[in-house]
């Protein structure tokens, strides 16, 4: 059985280090803590596969996919990927940074709506279904009368990114009890 472990997230250096990017920070770091090689520039994003004598291997059955859409079209080339490699829609799981938690926070979840992220909503859409695994990372939570855009999309301090990366092993933790089911 193969997974996909999808991180939502801008390319670009410019929101290497926003909110937004966090499940991009997170699967950078569950592909280096687990050995897989470099990220392979692939069709639709980033996979995180490894080429031995031409063929595509894929590690512990879970493949990595960083998409090249921006944020909110990641459903697009979330499909895309999904029917090339053949991946069920239940052996997707999605990292993506959630407003609602404190940094350091990691909640995941097997279903339900966007709750607002318009990432998940492009995904949903995409996809045709609310049945998709997802691992929530806390960014801060949002305060209602600023810009929510401007809130996402602004930069972590050195002790916020210092706090988010302490809960990657939790991260790891969740991704692995949804591939073990």
């Amino acid at each position: 059985m193969k997974f996909l472990v999808v991180a939502l997230g801008n390319p670009g250096d410019k929101y290497q280090n926003t909110r937004h990017n966090a499940g991009w920070r997170a699967i950078d770091a569950f592909r280096e803590n687990h050995h897989y090689p470099e990220w392979q520039k692939f069709k639709h994003g980033f996979l995180g596969l490894k080429r031995v004598n031409g063929l595509w291997c894929k590690k512990d059955n879970i493949i990595l996919f960083k998409p090249l859409t921006f944020m909110n079209l990641s459903g697009s080339a979330i499909l895309k990927i999904k029917n090339y490699l053949k991946i069920d829609t239940e052996n997707i799981i999605v990292l993506l940074d959630d407003i609602n938690f404190e940094i350091g926070l990691v909640k995941a979840r097997e279903k339900g709506s966007a709750g607002g992220h318009n990432g998940m909503k492009s995904i949903i859409a995409c996809l045709k279904t609310q049945e998709i695994k997802r691992i929530k990372i806390g960014v801060g939570k949002f305060k209602n009368h600023q810009d929510l855009a401007g809130y996402v999309l602004s930069k972590l301090n050195q002790d916020e990114l210092d706090n988010e990366e302490k809960c990657h092993e939790i991260i790891f933790d969740k991704i692995k009890s949804f591939t073990r089911k």
